[in-house]
């Protein structure tokens, strides 16, 4: 085999590459061909669009004050999890609802994020602005 047999030869690797963020996992394959120049690996932003998990239900119920207290209701899809500012919330009541204390809070507007993940990876999330005045 020739040296120029050698090099019309195409070479193929695949090259990964994961992000993680929130518990959500996110692949990225590309295909390099021909001296390192990439290209997008044979359908995958085809297959991976049609692979987006469905967005679970988040919905909030009720935000009551209790002086420097916030109490958060809300309900979420069954089996999924939910997470307030970073920390993890069990679902202990019926129809997948929570129940979530934030608090005591400074006087000011203290921004809650509240997301839900589902055990596809669907994702949705809400911010919630609470104030304590003078």
């Amino acid at each position: 085999m020739g040296r120029k047999d050698r090099h019309a030869k195409s070479e193929v690797v695949l090259a990964t590459s994961i992000l993680i963020a929130l518990g959500l996992v996110f692949l990225i394959v590309e295909a390099r061909r021909n001296g390192g120049i990439s290209h997008p690996a044979p359908n995958m932003r085809e297959s991976a669009a049609r692979m987006e998990p469905e967005v679970p239900l988040l919905e909030i119920k009720s935000v009551v004050q209790h002086g420097d207290i916030y109490e958060i209701k809300g309900s979420a899809e069954p089996n999924s999890t939910v997470i307030v500012n970073g920390q993890y919330v069990p679902i202990l009541f019926e129809n997948s609802s929570f129940r979530y204390f934030v608090g005591p809070l400074h006087d000011g507007i203290t921004i809650l994020t509240i997301t839900v993940q589902n055990k596809d990876g669907g994702v949705n999330t809400k911010q919630l602005a609470l104030g304590i005045g003078n």
